[in-house]
């Protein structure tokens, strides 16, 4: 009795497609769903409060950029803790933004933490503040060639 190639590839065919759709099936039975009187929580990162185009009314106080515009300002919560985050574009670039804020932060008041690894780039810049209890992460980069964004960001603290 010889086995053509006729019957083998359809019968393991047949057997593979049993198979994963056994395991499918045992997959999906063990997965639970929440009761449908459960109510869906939110994602752990909640955002509680955002402005397009204007600073939310808690936003920590900060030097803004002379020749910048405000693309939004937004306050985040989760565990009990609180943050924000405020997005300028200009036109300036990068080097020229973040000499500004190496000047304008400190003279507010603001301690640099972690200065720029390299304040002459024009690609990105990262730097670390502090001001009584305010942490400030400071992102100027550039999206496109031809605008700088300028990313303010308040970590979540108590």
């Amino acid at each position: 009795m010889t086995i053509s190639a006729k019957t083998v590839i359809p019968a393991f065919l047949l057997i593979f497609l049993l198979v994963t759709a056994g395991f499918l099936y045992l997959n999906s039975k063990s997965q639970k769903q929440p009761p449908a009187n459960v109510p869906s929580v939110p994602s752990a990162d909640a955002l509680l409060k955002e402005a397009q185009g204007e600073i939310i009314e808690e936003f920590p106080p900060l030097p803004v950029y002379p020749n910048s515009t405000l693309i939004n300002t937004y306050k985040k919560a989760e565990r009990g803790k609180f943050g924000y985050e405020g997005n300028w574009t200009t036109p300036d670039p990068v080097n020229t933004v973040m000499a500004w804020y190496l000047d304008s932060l400190p003279a507010a008041g603001w301690t640099i933490a972690t200065p720029p690894e390299n304040p002459d780039s024009d690609a990105s810049q990262f730097m670390v503040l502090t001001k009584d209890r305010l942490l400030l992460n400071l992102t100027v980069e550039n999206e496109d060639g031809n605008i700088t964004e300028i990313i303010a960001e308040f970590p979540l603290s108590e």
